[in-house]
């Protein structure tokens, strides 16, 4: 079995009329299905994004700039082990409460940063009374208004009980 990941924003959602299913899509998908097939078997292969993301806590490879179909050459790194001051046992397979405490703190950071850029553009929002690209009330040109009619199209053919990632995520629990 060959295991990759990628990290990035992905659009999220239930489709189907008679037969509901549950989905994901988007470039961060396909990524990490690439990640998957250049990957080799019982190994896990990661993108660069994921490797800036664990590389605190776990033990990588760097396999140097890989072809990836469809993405040109990307930087990949095997996964190896949890790193032995995180880990509970020799093969650095179980994560010790130190583990525990360094992904929490990541996530908090995280969590900090992005209030922090959301506070950012609110206000820069605010001060110079700009309109976000692609809003209606900002629209001048007959290009801008069809988008604006093919967004609310789009929203109102979404399955019904689908959700915005944002309360996905908020319904996370672990990682």
């Amino acid at each position: 079995i060959r295991i990759g990941i990628h990290s990035g924003p992905v659009t999220a959602g239930v489709i189907g009329k008679n037969k509901f299913s549950y989905d994901i899509w988007g470039d961060t998908v396909n990524t990490a299905s690439r990640m998957e097939s250049s990957g080799s078997p019982g190994l896990v292969n990661i993108s660069g994004a994921t490797y800036e993301l664990v590389k605190d806590l776990f033990e990588c490879e760097y396999r140097g700039k890989v072809k990836a179909k469809g993405k040109g050459e990307m930087d990949m790194y095997f996964v190896h082990r949890i790193k032995p001051e995180l880990s509970a046992d020799d093969e650095g397979l179980l994560p010790n409460a130190m583990f525990e405490m360094a992904r929490t703190n990541l996530d908090l950071e995280e969590l900090e940063e992005l209030k922090a850029l959301k506070n950012e553009n609110s206000v820069k929002g605010m001060a110079s009374n700009e309109v976000p690209p692609g809003d209606p009330a900002g629209s001048n040109t007959e290009t801008d208004r069809r988008q604006s009619d093919r967004r609310a199209d789009s929203d109102r053919r979404k399955p019904a009980g689908a959700r915005p990632l944002s309360e996905l995520d908020n319904d996370r629990q672990g990682w």
